[in-house]
């Protein structure tokens, strides 16, 4: 996220700045599920509720401050300080991180899990492409089945889950 914050700041062209904000959201994609998955792992059980209420408020506290904070530093210094403002401030989560948190052990580990990463992200994108393609393509039967595909995908990855197979061998 920090490389990506960067690399938009010093984008000399949109092409590369796009690039570095697909790194931004990729960092952020695989952070937020560590998150959560931290929050089940670590909290005891009677106050999981109260962090993840806790973390989801301060989750939902950016979208709410962002675009009228970064409209105020737009007009006060440029478009590409807010990139280089992320950017300090990851590193300085960055470094802080290794200064303070420790790690933990205990934790039974898991092997990665391909089949469900494959199912879940080709099930999403079949869905997810076919739904926002549906009205305006000039061949729709396509855009249905991209849809009905993703379903079927989604659906064995889930079916995989409800019965306790999760893939994995």
């Amino acid at each position: 996220f920090a490389c990506g914050s960067l690399a938009a700041a010093v984008a000399p062209t949109f092409a590369l700045l796009l690039v570095a904000r697909v790194m931004q959201a990729t960092a952020t994609g695989v952070a937020m599920p560590m998150v959560w998955t931290l929050i089940l792992l670590m909290a005891p059980r009677e106050n999981r509720g109260m962090v993840m209420g806790i973390v989801g408020v301060v989750i939902s506290f950016a979208p709410a401050i962002g675009p009228p904070a970064s409209g105020a530093l737009i007009d006060l210094v440029g478009w590409r300080s807010l990139f280089f403002i992320v950017a300090g401030i990851s590193v300085v989560v960055i470094v802080l991180t290794f200064a303070l948190l420790r790690n933990r052990e205990g934790f039974e580990r898991t092997s990665f899990d391909v089949p469900s990463i494959v199912l879940s992200s080709f099930g999403m994108l079949g869905l997810l492409y076919g739904l926002s393609t549906i009205t305006s393509s000039d061949t729709p039967w396509i855009s249905a089945l991209l849809m009905v595909a993703g379903n079927v995908l989604l659906g064995v990855f889930v079916l995989g889950f409800y019965v306790g197979n999760k893939f994995q061998r």
